[in-house]
C-alpha cells in the first residue's frame, strides 16, 4: 500500500525489475531516484483491482489506454495525496472560522 498516492490503482515494474506504487516508494526502498532514461517507452502495469499485469506504451498513449484493458479499472486518475487531504481540511477549517468571525464582526452584513 502506498502512503504517497493514497488512491493508487496501479503498480508500476521499475527498470530493476522491481514492483512499486510510486516513484517516492522506489526512492525509499532504493535510496536513489529512478533513471528515466533506463526505461524504455514500454511500462509494465500490474492492476490492483483485478490482479492482472499489463503492458503499455507510452509513445503511443490512447485515451481508452487510461484503464486495465482486463477489468476497465480507471488508473489514470488525480492523485490524492497525504499533502492535498490536510490541505483540504485546513481549507475548510479556515473558512469556517473565517465564517463565524464576519458573523461577529458584521452580523448585518454578512
Amino acid at each position: 500500500m502506498c502512503r504517497h498516492i493514497l488512491n493508487s490503482q496501479v503498480s508500476i515494474k521499475f527498470p530493476n525489475g522491481r514492483w512499486y506504487e510510486c516513484p517516492e516508494c522506489f526512492l525509499e526502498v532504493e535510496g536513489t531516484l529512478a533513471r528515466l532514461k533506463d526505461w524504455g517507452p514500454i511500462r509494465t502495469f500490474a492492476c490492483k483491482s483485478c490482479h492482472q499485469v499489463f503492458i503499455k506504451d507510452m509513445t503511443l498513449f490512447h485515451p481508452i489506454d487510461r484503464q486495465c484493458p482486463h477489468c476497465a479499472n480507471k488508473f489514470v486518475i488525480p492523485a490524492r495525496t497525504n499533502e492535498g487531504e490536510f490541505a483540504e481540511y485546513c481549507q475548510t477549517v479556515f473558512e469556517a472560522e473565517l465564517d463565524d468571525f464576519l458573523l461577529e464582526q458584521f452580523p448585518a452584513e454578512y
